[in-house]
């Protein structure tokens, strides 16, 4: 096969300097401004590439192994596949566009798991957050609030539309804002500007439950219900709805009180970061790609990392692509190199 790619040496520093930062902007952009800087940036990286790319041709002789990342960063598949995740902050980089899923299509690869992927909205620190209370858009409680971050949002994304609200009250929004202002309270910076953003910034207020639910647009008598029962648990040291754990069960009592938006979607005070999961089925022996067709498994073609199905493809805990990318790259690697 011949492909297009950027020479290297030191005649070539000051191209191989633009292109790179071209995918370090493009690859960090979507924080800061949607999807147009990302886009831009890819299409600057072509036109170089255009101009400057030389051919290599490349002869596979024991298989091809395909690590190519995940899709998040190709609009067009996330419509196709996981159109819930539409519009969240992409994570990784601009290589994470498909190609290599799509090339493994291309010969007949099957695909599985592509509707799935992880997006995480953490609401500790500050740990008051956690003392909380998660509700869906009409003021119902959804959920466990002390969970780790990607089910926290797979709540929301999975059956309530990516919308919801973290209400607190004004005892729990001078803990956190004690902690976030105390440079001392062992949070990073960032998480410190992003408690302080969520409290000044990012939220709805009301004197009375109802006049809360009202600010929020929701059920008044939906979320009275709500904060009713939770504080009877919270009295009585159990969460008889979710299992919290009885250290963050406190009764929200002290008004005025705060609803802290949390919609994955056009959120600039806190936006919701989300990578693809799903991808090519492998052999789970060998990492060879599997068959759409004959259900066995493709001579030669292997997949690993993000462009496979793998340990995480169903659900991700942060970091589980080290050890995924880790073990599936040598499984390929071992396999195909035996060939």
């Amino acid at each position: 096969v011949v492909i297009k790619c950027f020479p290297a040496g030191d005649d070539w520093s000051d191209v191989n300097a633009i292109q790179n930062m071209l995918h370090e902007i493009g690859s960090g952009s979507a924080m800061f401004g949607g999807r147009n800087i990302d886009e831009g940036c890819r299409q600057r990286e072509n036109e170089l590439l255009d101009s400057f790319g030389i051919d290599v041709v490349i002869r596979a002789k024991k298989g091809v192994i395909i690590a190519c990342g995940g899709y998040y960063f190709n609009q067009e598949m996330i419509n196709k596949y996981a159109p819930k995740y539409n519009g969240f902050m992409p994570l990784g980089n601009l290589g994470d566009d498909g190609s290599g899923i799509k090339l493994a299509q291309a010969v007949g690869a099957k695909l599985d798991r592509m509707d799935r992927c992880s997006a995480w909205k953490f609401i500790n620190p500050p740990y008051s957050f956690v003392r909380g209370i998660l509700t869906n858009s009409n003021g119902e409680r959804v959920g466990n609030e002390d969970v780790y971050g990607a089910s926290f949002a797979d709540f929301l994304v999975q059956n309530h539309d990516g919308k919801g609200w973290l209400i607190i009250d004004q005892q729990m929004w001078d803990e956190a804002s004690q902690d976030c202002m105390d440079p001392e309270s062992g949070l990073q910076e960032d998480q410190r500007m992003q408690g302080l953003a969520n409290l000044h910034k990012n939220f709805k207020r009301g004197d009375s439950w109802k006049e809360l639910a009202n600010e929020c647009k929701m059920n008044s008598s939906v979320l009275q219900t709500t904060v009713s029962r939770y504080n009877t648990d919270a009295s009585n040291g159990k969460d008889t709805l979710f299992g919290k754990n009885s250290m963050y069960l406190t009764p929200l009592t002290e008004g005025p009180f705060y609803a802290i938006n949390l919609d994955m979607v056009g959120n600039k005070y806190w936006p919701t970061p989300c990578m693809s999961l799903g991808g090519i089925v492998v052999e789970g022996s060998t990492g060879r790609a599997i068959s759409e067709k004959t259900g066995k498994p493709i001579p030669g073609l292997y997949a690993a990392g993000r462009s496979a199905v793998g340990i995480a493809s169903n659900y991700y805990v942060s970091g589980l692509s080290l050890g995924d990318c880790i073990f599936s790259g040598r499984r390929a690697g071992r396999h195909a190199g035996s060939q």
